[in-house]
């Protein structure tokens, strides 16, 4: 025979405790939807044709700075050594 058992309480703290597992229960349902949808939106804000062009223009101003940096570079390099052979 299986021995008895008892049924859950009933009581308010039990009541009480149901209710905070339904909320923490609520609250992580909602911060993974809130997640999910932050994600998917972001994801579609970073595919959109303005935002890939803006990334396109950066990267190329970028490049230029670059590209001038180093010119600089190699011309006072290029002083400096001309300036030494004399």
């Amino acid at each position: 025979m299986h021995p008895a058992v008892d049924p859950p309480s009933t009581g308010p703290t039990a009541r009480r405790k149901l209710a905070e597992l339904e909320a923490q229960l609520i609250e992580e349902e909602t911060v993974a939807r809130v997640s999910e949808a932050v994600e998917a939106r972001v994801a579609e804000a970073l595919a959109s044709e303005a935002v890939q062009q803006s990334l396109q223009q950066r990267l190329e101003e970028e490049r230029r700075h670059i590209e001038d940096a180093v010119c600089w570079g190699l011309q006072g390099r290029r002083g400096a050594v001309w300036l030494s052979s004399w």
